[in-house]
């Protein structure tokens, strides 16, 4: 499943290119905070397990902690992509938007980018 990343000096939002915002606001996802951020939700793949398609926080975006969190619960297949990277891990995507993240932020006027 392919992902795309937002994030700015205040929040971050980590989407899946299958999640549908129809279906996210009709509860077809399981939406349990089990990472603990503002919104989640998330599906099942057969064969490989609990897959996020939505994720989104207020705050600094930490791939180390999140990883950490979703371990267990979030597959460990090599099921992601971002950036033109495909068969990634979790922990291994999270790992390539924080090794990005000075330039992917998009600082909001008034703020200082704290991940510079």
């Amino acid at each position: 499943m392919k992902f795309t990343v937002n994030i700015t000096s205040r929040e971050f939002e980590i989407v899946g290119d299958e999640f549908d915002t129809a279906r996210y606001f009709a509860g077809g996802y399981d939406d349990s905070t089990h990472l603990g951020f503002d919104r989640e939700a998330y599906t099942s793949i057969p064969d490989a397990g609990v897959v996020p398609v939505y994720m989104h926080d207020t705050g600094i975006f930490s791939a180390e902690a999140i990883a950490a969190q979703a371990q267990g619960f979030i597959t460990g297949e090599p099921v992601f992509s971002i950036f033109n990277k495909k068969e990634l891990t979790f922990a291994q995507m999270l790992a390539e938007i924080e090794e990005r993240i000075s330039e992917l932020v998009t600082v909001i006027k008034g703020d200082d980018n704290p991940y510079a």
